[in-house]
């Protein structure tokens, strides 16, 4: 019931929707290794950053992630842009516009070992 509403959403006449792509900053190498004593906290870990992008990933709607602005950090900061059913194309055509606009391809994350 829940995907079919999510699906229902672009009847109203929209073509973009536009979310975060994660509710929080990247997580350190840290955050991401999954503790051994308790196994299941990494899972809600994990799941905190996927609130944006797993909706799209259930009702199988075409969504993409650009990485549009960089923290004072210099992390990407994402910006998911999700379509109708079938509207792959209105997302290809989005992306090639942003990246004319605000091209990504030459910032880079600073790297830690």
């Amino acid at each position: 019931m829940w995907a079919m509403d999510v699906c229902r959403w672009w009847s109203d006449g929209f073509d973009i929707l536009t979310t975060p792509t994660v509710i929080a900053p990247a997580p350190t190498l840290v955050e991401l290794t999954p503790p051994e004593e308790d196994p299941a906290r990494f899972a809600s870990t994990i799941a905190k950053y996927a609130a944006y992008t797993s909706p799209f990933n259930v009702t199988g709607q075409p969504a993409m992630t650009l990485p549009l602005e960089q923290s004072s950090d210099g992390l990407p900061i994402g910006m998911q842009f999700a379509a109708d059913t079938g509207r792959e194309d209105l997302l290809l055509r989005l992306a090639g516009q942003l990246e004319d606009a605000a091209p990504w391809r030459d910032r880079h994350a600073p790297l830690h070992g």
